[in-house]
């Protein structure tokens, strides 16, 4: 881990310390999930640890591991911590600052993001988000320049409680790159869209899937990907 990644590592940690101790913690869990990218032929593992604070305040913790494609490999892609908070603006309305810091073995990247929330029924919820994604490592762009990259998201969330056990969400991401850089569709724009299912067995656990349809990948191929998890709460 480079000095960088240390610094932004323990300042992420010692703010939620010091505000876990004046709050209180009303959520931890562990999350193991396990996926799947049809295009690239590939399987990912990642282990999350994650906390709220006063239901407010969002931590996470994780690493991503990638298994190649007969699950005989083992990689170590990137470890990443998220940070959010959530304002109340209205009786249904919510903002959320936050940023990602993730650092792997090309380098590290820091992504601010905001959403906004409305809660349209007990039930049913929409969200919609802006994230700047900035690479702090050089790779070779669209004309074999030696450069850093940088990206930029808008993505939309429909949240619905089908009962108090079952969850399902609909996720639409809008990807929009450098212009001198290019995604396995050859250009500089890519969509994605998940559909995702979760059962609430006890308080303790919460088996979940998800289905992705992720444009190209790098090799032009349809990208398609499958997660199953499982998170378990303490």
């Amino acid at each position: 881990m480079n000095k960088i990644s240390f610094l932004c590592t323990a300042v992420g940690l010692a703010f939620v310390s010091s505000s876990a101790s004046a709050m209180k913690i009303t959520d931890s869990w562990v999350n193991f999930r396990e996926a799947y990218m049809s295009g690239s032929e590939q399987f990912q593992t990642k282990i999350e640890y994650g906390m709220k604070v006063d239901d407010n305040l969002y931590f996470s913790i994780q690493n991503t591991s990638g298994q190649g494609k007969h699950l005989d490999e083992f990689n170590n892609r990137y470890n990443e911590t998220e940070v959010n908070y959530k304002i109340p603006l209205a009786s249904r309305l919510f903002f959320w600052p936050g940023f990602v810091f993730n650092w792997g073995s090309n380098g590290s990247a820091f992504d601010p993001y905001i959403k906004l929330g409305v809660q349209v029924t007990d039930n049913f919820m929409l969200i919609g988000g802006y994230r700047y994604n900035q690479n702090n490592y050089q790779s070779y762009d669209n004309y074999g320049n030696y450069t850093e990259d940088s990206n930029q998201e808008i993505n939309l969330w429909a949240d619905l409680n089908v009962t108090d056990r079952i969850w399902m969400e609909y996720n639409f991401t809008y990807h929009k790159r450098d212009k001198d850089f290019r995604y396995g569709n050859g250009t500089t724009e890519s969509y994605e869209h998940t559909l995702a299912l979760s059962y609430k067995i006890d308080d303790r656990f919460t088996p979940y899937i998800d289905v992705s349809q992720l444009d190209k990948a790098s090799n032009g191929d349809d990208e398609n990907r499958v997660r199953i998890g499982l998170y378990y709460h303490f």
